[in-house]
């Protein structure tokens, strides 16, 4: 049991010897300077609920004289759609008729409309000579928030720890299969003499880059995971070229017509380095996902500006995405497809980093027709 409703019993079985004392010694006004000078919020009830007394606290908490206060009820004080008013009315009753102590987290209201959450213990007791119940209460707002932000950090840590042993095991693996393809192919050269050399030379190459494909993933998910964002005026022009030089030696690459529209936007800022690990990965994907065997291929890329955000669109007429993968696409190291090769974390990265910048993305797709990323982003300044 907290602290804090240990205190409040200390206090109510301090209040209910002062009420005995008072009556046998008839100090009515020593009673009443200890009664208001308490700092705890001290309620005195009838058997309905009805406010007999309030102390000095209740009255500097709430803003209400105790004029205004007494013959209300708790409703008074209730915050609209806070709080259970059935259940706190049975414990009244369980208090009054069976005099056992119930304990109640309440939502307040004050006269200036704000609003805290209190913690109250309800005890039986006599009051100048007839039966009430006296419920005792502190403001435990501040002390709330703690344990709610103590849930959140403990359920975020649950999800890290899990994330983290997926990615131990899956990283593992991709780290290892491209060596482990490399050590085999050059094991076989070694003994093959009829094959011509180029041909697992060209494989040890495809093995190397995937390599390198996924430790760049990694670095890129380290680095948006550990740096804070950096806001800067971004020029999409200029990102947009940085971003196509990446892919300008990739056979695919210059199989695929682009088709770009770029509104003017002179004024959006956000952290460059991360829209640019965005587009990056998606018109990876395009490229890495393209259906060569098409008439034309190509990449639709949009940038345009509402009133909120900027819209950023890139469209492809590639091998498409099943409906029933949607759900998990965004997941880290999953992999929509076996057709093509990839690390499983592109659409993880992507996603992990639109919330660092307050960003949101949804995709539209079809088997064999192609697929839609369209992302929204505010500007951060």
């Amino acid at each position: 049991m907290s602290k804090e409703i240990e205190d409040l019993k200390a206090e109510v079985k301090r209040l209910k010897a002062l009420v005995h004392q008072n009556k046998s010694s008839g100090g009515d006004q020593t009673f009443k300077d200890l009664f208001d000078n308490s700092t705890d919020l001290i309620y005195i009830h009838d058997e309905n609920g009805v406010f007999i007394d309030v102390n000095q606290a209740v009255v500097d908490k709430y803003g209400y004289s105790k004029e205004e206060v007494i013959g209300n009820t708790p409703v008074m004080f209730s915050a609209p759609n806070m709080n259970d008013i059935e259940d706190v009315e049975s414990k009244i009753k369980i208090v009054w008729e069976g005099g056992v102590a119930q304990s109640v987290e309440w939502w307040s209201i004050k006269r200036d409309q704000g609003i805290f959450l209190k913690e109250l213990i309800l005890r039986k007791g006599r009051y100048f000579g007839r039966d009430v119940i006296v419920a005792t209460g502190r403001d435990i707002t501040e002390r709330k928030a703690v344990e709610n932000q103590l849930l959140k950090n403990n359920k975020e840590l649950k999800n890290l720890n899990a994330t983290l042993d997926a990615f131990v095991y899956s990283a593992s693996h991709d780290l290892k299969a491209p060596l482990l393809s490399v050590k085999g192919l050059l094991n076989l050269m070694e003994v093959d003499h009829d094959t011509d050399p180029d041909y697992y030379l060209e494989r040890i190459k495809l093995a190397i880059e995937k390599l390198a494909d996924f430790v760049n993933d990694l670095v890129e998910y380290s680095r948006n995971t550990r740096t804070e964002v950096k806001v800067e005026r971004v020029n999409f022009n200029r990102l947009l070229i940085e971003v196509f030089h990446n892919f300008e030696f990739l056979p695919e690459d210059q199989q695929i017509k682009k088709i770009i529209n770029i509104d003017p936007i002179d004024d959006f800022y956000s952290d460059r380095y991360r829209i640019f690990i965005i587009l990056n990965n998606l018109v990876s994907n395009a490229i890495r996902y393209s259906d060569l065997d098409k008439e034309t291929s190509y990449m639709k890329i949009s940038i345009t500006r509402d009133r909120s955000a900027v819209v950023i669109s890139v469209e492809d007429n590639g091998i498409g995405i099943a409906k029933e993968h949607f759900e998990n696409i965004f997941n880290m190291f999953y992999r929509a497809t076996d057709v093509k090769t990839g690390s499983g974390l592109g659409l993880y990265i992507v996603k992990e980093t639109l919330l660092k910048l307050s960003g949101t993305i949804k995709c539209t797709s079809e088997v064999k027709e192609g697929t839609c990323f369209e992302i929204r982003l505010p500007s951060l300044q």
